[in-house]
């Protein structure tokens, strides 16, 4: 199992670093995340080029703070102007819950 952050009360505050979506993702509603639980944030990366990926890292911890799951996300927009993005949810022992080919809401 992996050392993570521990959450504060806070609700993360979704990160971008790039212009690629016009709106930041609500990552709280495309996990489906439940009102008791709190998403935090780990990590976000852009790689540049002709291609452009815009990824990111969640942690999902239930009420009494422990971690329950964790999620990775990419988008990415081709010169061409193609797009296509997608999510992968996991447990705390890194097996693979769920899996979508596109990141939006539901």
């Amino acid at each position: 199992m992996r050392t993570r952050i521990t959450p504060d009360r806070a609700r993360a505050t979704p990160v971008s670093s790039s212009d690629l979506l016009d709106d930041v993702p609500n990552f709280e509603a495309i996990y489906r995340i439940p009102l008791s639980h709190t998403l935090v944030a780990v990590r976000s990366r852009t790689h540049g080029g002709a291609t452009t990926t815009v990824f990111w890292e969640h942690d999902e911890y239930d009420a009494s703070r422990c971690l329950i799951a964790c999620y990775k996300s990419f988008h990415l927009m081709t010169a061409a102007g193609e797009q296509s993005s997608g999510w992968q949810k996991f447990d705390r022992e890194g097996q693979l819950l769920a899996e979508n080919e596109i990141l939006r809401q539901s």
